[in-house]
């Protein structure tokens, strides 16, 4: 028996073993040479969720698929970040400022052009909020930090509110330790992504008791609800393409956020009491937690346990 924990194609291994493939997707369909390896190449394929499991079967692929969560490491020690005003080195952050943060790749599929319309309309500059993005960009040709400089600024200049709230970019590469900070010092975790094959950031988010508003569409966000989180309302809609991969394409479908109920539950999330607040992180700590290395293994025992093992083991 073969594992491969990859993205297709598959059919570079010329074992005549049972051959079983792990990767991600974060849309309604996969990309066509990939339907084609899986259903020619893997006898069963383990996925972190339902949305790429229904993107196999549409493809075609009949063998087992099993739905394996992604775990990841507990918590670990923290670096506390500084926010500096112009000028200064000391922290603009007090007590009763209310941290929106975000922690993703500069690419078209994490919907930060929504996050940052939302948030620089809903708020003002009198307001006590802050938005905190750590995000690093895609490693292709017109997509480096130039890039997201330039958006940046274009949101900023073309904001219909003129007095919009503060925005603190961090773009270098930071240690395990420091993006824990990061959410250690942020109190709203926002991601209007249209879709996720795990999602990680989110994950770690709701290890260190943060509120989270996000899109429920793959990944561990099939695992959020509104006992919680706070959900942004989406529609599916036509994938845009990106020029720096070939794999998303207008015939595939993703959630489209709606802007307007991300910006209600922003302002939600700002007015929310702390009770409120700690009933919903401590249910998505719960959820976090369980999804530890111990859990990952007894799900895979529980799978190795199946009868189509037992017949590979006796062949």
């Amino acid at each position: 028996m073969d594992f491969y924990i990859q993205t297709p194609p598959f059919s570079r291994h010329k074992s005549n073993n049972y051959k079983i493939g792990y990767f991600y997707w974060e849309t309604d369909s996969l990309p066509a040479s990939w339907g084609k390896d899986i259903c020619r190449s893997l006898d069963e394929i383990w996925v972190p969720c339902h949305l790429t499991k229904q993107a196999c079967r549409k493809a075609g692929f009949k063998g087992p698929i099993e739905v394996v969560f992604t775990p990841r490491p507990g918590v670990v020690d923290s670096i506390p970040v500084a926010i500096p005003t112009k000028g200064s080195d000391s922290f603009i952050v007090s007590d009763n400022t209310f941290i929106f943060y975000s922690i993703f790749q500069w690419n078209e599929r994490k919907g930060y052009r929504k996050l940052f319309r939302a948030y620089m309309e809903e708020f003002s500059e009198n307001e006590k909020v802050l938005l905190v993005v750590k995000t690093n960009p895609i490693k292709h040709k017109n997509h480096g930090l130039a890039k997201i400089r330039h958006d940046t600024l274009g949101f900023k200049r073309f904001a219909k509110n003129k007095r919009h709230p503060p925005v603190y970019m961090i773009t270098q590469s930071l240690s395990e330790q420091e993006l824990a900070g990061i959410h250690d010092l942020g109190s709203c975790f926002v991601l209007p992504h249209h879709g996720e094959g795990w999602g990680m950031p989110i994950h770690d988010a709701m290890m260190h008791d943060s509120l989270i508003i996000t899109t429920k569409y793959g990944g561990i966000t099939e695992h959020l609800g509104d006992s919680n989180s706070l959900i942004i309302k989406h529609k599916l809609a036509e994938v845009r393409p990106m020029n720096w991969n070939p794999y998303y394409q207008t015939n595939q479908r993703w959630a489209e956020p709606d802007i307007g109920h991300l910006r209600s539950l922003m302002r939600q999330a700002y007015k929310l009491s702390d009770a409120d607040i700690s009933d919903k992180t401590r249910e998505a700590r719960r959820i976090a937690q369980s999804m530890d290395i111990e859990s990952f293994s007894k799900k895979i025992e529980i799978i190795f346990s199946h009868d189509r093992f037992k017949r590979i083991i006796r062949g």
